[in-house]
């Protein structure tokens, strides 16, 4: 069991790297910032809090086994979103410019706004602030995409 243990300290050691490598690599590159929904990340921080509890006898490669996953976890949430460059960036993914198809922005909740990207088979989203919407409008417009904007969120980059 400790060498599957140590397998996986070495697999999340190399998922950890890759992903603040992510983090360094994108975050510079971000011109319009957005947000994701957390609640993915929530429920595999939740999911591996109740399959991943060391017990009483754990050892030290148990308990820095777990330790590792939900650092893992946590560090995904620094990695930024939104738009760049390059197009759309995801958490691990950016979709190029020349890929998005259909782009709408609605109203969200009371101060925010959901972006939706259909690029092929995917369908994507970011939140975006309710001051940040005119900015996220003529950054798409200088990109040359069409995006639908609903009537809240026209009243928002009006006003």
């Amino acid at each position: 069991m400790d060498v599957i243990d140590g397998l996986m300290c070495l697999g999340l050691v190399g998922a950890e790297a890759y992903v603040l490598a992510m983090a360094l690599r994108r975050n510079g590159s971000v011109r319009v910032r957005g947000k994701a929904d957390y609640v993915p990340a929530a429920i595999a921080l939740f999911l591996a809090l109740f399959f991943a509890v060391p017990g009483e006898g754990a050892s030290t490669l148990e308990v820095l086994r777990d330790v590792l996953l939900y650092l893992t976890i946590l560090s995904t949430l620094l990695v930024k979103r939104g738009f760049s460059e390059e197009g759309m960036a995801i958490l691990f993914v950016t979709v190029p410019w020349e890929r998005m198809g259909r782009v709408s922005l609605e109203a969200y909740q009371t101060s925010r706004a959901l972006v939706r990207v259909h690029a092929g088979a995917w369908r994507l989203r970011l939140l975006f602030s309710r001051h940040r919407v005119a900015e996220l409008v003529g950054y798409l417009a200088a990109h040359g995409v069409e995006a639908d904007v609903d009537e809240r969120v026209a009243a928002w980059v009006q006003g």
